[in-house]
């Protein structure tokens, strides 16, 4: 139980590493630029929000206006009420 914390840091270490070598899926980015022509785009995920923005600097998807990270798995909803 003790090492969960080293584990998470090698594990979003490793994450960091192998970023350059995740694609999008082919079309997604063409598919969001369309979406942000008609609404506003935000991200809520609770993975690191760190991650997440390298992700889309990287590809340069730049179609959200915001990006939240909720590390409560359970703690979505309350955080989609406040978008």
């Amino acid at each position: 139980m003790y090492r969960i914390p080293q584990l998470i840091l090698k594990g979003r270490s490793t994450y960091n590493s192998l970023l350059s070598s995740v694609e999008p899926i082919p079309g997604i980015p063409f598919v969001l630029m369309e979406l942000q022509q008609k609404y506003n785009l935000h991200i809520l995920t609770s993975n690191d929000q760190k991650i997440v923005l390298s992700f889309l600097n990287f590809h340069e998807i730049t179609c959200f206006e915001s990006v939240t990270s909720e590390k409560n798995l359970f703690g979505k909803d309350k955080s989609l009420k406040k978008m």
